[in-house]
């Protein structure tokens, strides 16, 4: 059983429409014989094909339709594969097994035909705001897997980006090739690269080079017996512009970081084993510009402590803690290296509740509301940070109270910061935002003549010139 069309409600703010692939079932091979083979594994079952989003005036704002890139089935035979059939056809003697015929019992061994195919995208066209967006999805020509190599980017202005991706395949033959093709990690990317323009220029990237390190000490080392793989240095590609220039004088990787250590098995953090230990952030090439930090570690992956320089005694106290909610990853408090700590509380649905700081002396509240037509006129999130009564160092300010207005998309149009101008009136920012769904202007905060926290009409609308 499986879902052909979903709609999805979204609670007076309009809805959503899904549509998924079903894939008719293969015809039975040899129906004449008995049992039939088992039928093939129908990859492209439940994945989503389209999806549209339609505002509370039931037009339609936003269209995406996804094309496989193996639509079409692709069998090929497996002589390793057999199975056994009977197969009845008509003759002189009665066949026991169907004595109300007068049939023959073959049985014959034939090979199974299953698919070779992945599933994979092909194509994603998206229209938002009235244009259209495709990406174009290219694989590995050899299949080493199944991790695209590239997506281009081209919109109905004609503009174009190309992400390009090199995996463990791409590494030149050796050791640490081998190492971490024998570990599987051939679908993570190792370096990503962004091209704009018609040239396909350069303009940014990432990069992350491995090594070996020694899996009882945790240290670089060579490859041998005892060691394994891990990330060990991080480059981004940068580019510098000299004044008056139309293209940039300088480009090219530059590192950014180093892990100089990893927790081994002979480590006494027993959460943090294969993980890192030591880390510095570096200027380039040269390592001797930052102090490094040490990390401990929880279990789960998540992270316990953070000590920037911990062999040079005036930094010792330089220490970041971390706990988190019982059986989740979220945070429940941070101890930050002045020895402050900030509490975390969430509500139910894993959304931040309150944020309280400086032993209680200023907490945070966290409120989320939904559109509904009538009591709420439009989405918002707010936050009201609460301080202790200053009134005797001669100040008022008790509260900060601020409401962020979401349009449809989740997109924040209207900043409203509560009684905040010098008269005590509500202060607005308003972003507006072009038809690519980009913020195409942020106003100046201007005072609106109330003091409620509400949103600015119309909303959406610009607001008067100063």
């Amino acid at each position: 059983m499986a879902y052909s069309e979903v709609r999805e409600n979204l609670n007076g703010n309009g809805y959503n429409t899904y549509k998924f692939s079903i894939e008719a079932p293969a015809a039975i091979s040899n129906p004449d014989s008995y049992p039939f083979a088992n039928p093939p594994f129908y990859n492209l079952n439940g994945k989503q094909i389209e999806k549209k989003s339609f505002n509370q005036a039931n037009t339609e704002v936003y269209f995406n339709a996804t094309e496989p890139d193996n639509a079409s089935s692709q069998y090929t035979e497996s002589p390793g594969l057999m199975y056994k059939t009977h197969v009845r056809r008509g003759a002189c003697a009665p066949n026991p097994l169907c004595p109300q015929c007068n049939m023959e019992d073959l049985i014959l061994v034939r090979s199974y035909k299953h698919r070779t195919s992945a599933y994979r995208i092909k194509q994603i066209g998206e229209t938002k705001d009235g244009i259209y967006t495709a990406t174009l999805f290219t694989y590995d020509p050899l299949n080493r897997h199944l991790s695209p190599i590239s997506l281009s980017y081209t919109n109905s202005d004609q503009k174009a980006q190309r992400t390009e991706h090199k995996y463990a395949f791409d590494l030149a033959a050796g050791a640490l090739r081998d190492s971490l093709l024998a570990r599987n990690m051939i679908g993570s990317p190792l370096e990503t690269i962004t091209k704009v323009g018609a040239a396909l220029t350069t303009t940014g990237g990432s990069k992350t080079e491995y090594a070996f390190f020694d899996r009882a000490t945790g240290l670089p080392t060579a490859a041998g017996p005892g060691t394994d793989p891990r990330p060990h240095k991080f480059h981004e590609f940068e580019m510098t512009y000299a004044n008056g220039n139309t293209g940039p004088s300088t480009f090219g990787w530059t590192q950014k970081g180093i892990i100089k250590e990893y927790h081994g098995t002979n480590s006494s953090n027993t959460f943090g084993k294969g993980k890192p230990k030591k880390f510095v952030q570096t200027c380039g090439t040269v390592e001797t510009c930052w102090k490094p930090e040490y990390y401990e570690w929880e279990k789960g992956g998540l992270i316990k402590k953070k000590t920037y320089n911990d062999t040079t005694a005036s930094y010792h106290n330089f220490v970041t803690q971390y706990q988190y909610i019982a059986d989740t990853r979220l945070v429940s408090k941070v101890t930050g290296v002045d020895g402050q700590f900030v509490d975390h509380t969430s509500d139910p649905l894993m959304r931040l509740s309150t944020v309280t700081a400086r032993g209680g002396n200023a907490k945070t509240f966290y409120q989320y509301r939904y559109r509904n037509g009538t009591t709420v006129p439009r989405s918002f999130v707010r936050d009201s940070t609460v301080f202790t009564d200053m009134t005797a160092s001669g100040s008022a300010f008790k509260e900060k109270v601020v409401f962020n207005y979401l349009d449809g998309l989740s997109r924040t149009i209207q900043t409203v910061d509560k009684k905040h101008s010098p008269n005590s009136k509500d202060v607005v920012a308003v972003a507006t935002y072009d038809n690519q769904g980009r913020a195409s202007r942020v106003y100046e905060p201007f005072e609106q003549n109330q003091a409620n926290g509400a949103s600015w009409p119309p909303c959406r609308a610009a607001p008067p010139s100063p």
